[in-house]
C-alpha cells in the first residue's frame, strides 16, 4: 500500500471541507405557553409531563425538533445545512403554529425573536488515520480517552487560553466538532490538523 504523503497534506489542509450536521439554537418568548394547545395543530406534537417542574412539549418540523418548555424557552435542534435556513424554520414556526389566533397557546408573535447559537455540531475527514494511543500521549491531560466507554478521544480546543471548541477524535481520520460560532470551525480545523498529523498511524 502506498504510504501518504503527509507533506502534501500539509499543504492542502486548509482544503479540507467540514459538513455542519446539526445546529442547536435556543430562544424564550418571556411568556407562559399552554402547550397541550400546540397538540390541536402540530401534527405529532407531544406533551411530556414526567418532570412536573419542566414540563414541554416535542414536536418535529422540516427536518428540524422542537422542545417548548412552559416557562417560553424553546430549543431547535435542526439537521438544516445552514443557520439561517434553520432560524427561518424557528420563526415561521413560532409566527404560524405558536402564534396562531385561533388557539390559546399563550404566545403572541411581534416581531422576530433573537436566537441564541447553543451548539454548532460539524464534521470533518481527515486523509488519514489516527493512533489514538499515541494522541493520547501528546496531547496528555488536554484530552480524555477511555475507549471502553467511548471510541473517540475528547480534545478541548483552546485558542489564547479560551476555549473554542470541543473535538470527538475518531482512529479513521473523522473529527466531530462541537462549538458555538461558526467562525470557529475553521480555526479548529487548522489547529486539529496540526495536531493530529503528529499521530498519524
Amino acid at each position: 500500500m502506498k504510504e501518504v504523503d503527509i507533506e502534501s497534506i500539509v499543504n492542502m489542509h486548509s482544503s479540507l471541507q467540514y459538513e455542519i450536521v446539526a445546529i442547536v439554537l435556543e430562544t424564550d418568548v418571556k411568556e407562559k405557553l399552554m402547550l397541550k394547545e400546540l397538540e390541536k395543530v402540530i401534527e405529532g406534537a407531544n406533551y411530556h409531563s414526567i418532570d412536573v417542574r419542566y414540563p414541554k412539549t416535542i414536536f418535529k418540523i422540516n427536518g428540524c425538533t422542537f422542545t417548548v418548555y412552559q416557562n417560553g424557552r424553546i430549543v431547535l435542534v435542526s439537521t438544516l445545512p445552514t443557520i439561517e435556513q434553520s432560524q427561518n424554520v424557528f420563526t415561521e414556526t413560532l409566527e404560524t403554529k405558536l402564534g396562531n389566533r385561533n388557539l390559546n397557546t399563550g404566545y403572541t408573535y411581534k416581531t422576530r425573536p433573537h436566537y441564541y447559537i447553543l451548539k454548532i455540531v460539524a464534521k470533518v475527514k481527515f486523509p488519514f488515520k489516527i493512533d489514538l494511543t499515541r494522541l493520547k500521549v501528546i496531547l496528555g491531560e488536554k484530552c480524555i480517552y477511555e475507549p471502553s466507554i467511548n471510541p473517540a478521544v475528547l480534545f478541548h480546543v483552546e485558542k489564547d487560553d479560551r476555549k473554542i471548541a470541543d473535538a470527538f477524535i475518531y482512529a479513521s481520520g473523522q473529527v466531530i466538532i462541537n462549538t458555538r460560532s461558526k467562525l470557529y470551525i475553521d480555526t479548529a480545523k487548522t489547529m486539529l490538523f496540526n495536531v493530529l498529523k503528529q499521530a498519524k498511524e
